[in-house]
């Protein structure tokens, strides 16, 4: 619109950067989704490996976002 306003899926009014933001971001969300799980690789690999690695914490959060993008949770 002229106004450089565009409506969301709920009908909402967004602003065009903000749109094309979006859209760029759901764009590269596949690619996104596979280096979130290569890092939850090299975590769990590095998880206890040596005594300074502990990387429990961080491979639970790693774990919770992949199982919600997964559709495992709510």
């Amino acid at each position: 619109d002229a106004l450089g306003l565009e409506r969301n899926k709920h009908g909402d009014y967004v602003e065009g950067e903000t749109a094309q933001a979006n859209a760029r971001l759901i764009a590269s969300a596949p690619e996104l989704l596979e280096m979130c799980k290569l890092f939850e690789d090299c975590m769990a690999n590095l998880d206890g490996a040596s005594e300074p690695f502990d990387t429990s914490y961080e491979l639970s959060k790693v774990r919770a976002v992949l199982a919600k993008v997964e559709g495992e949770t709510e």
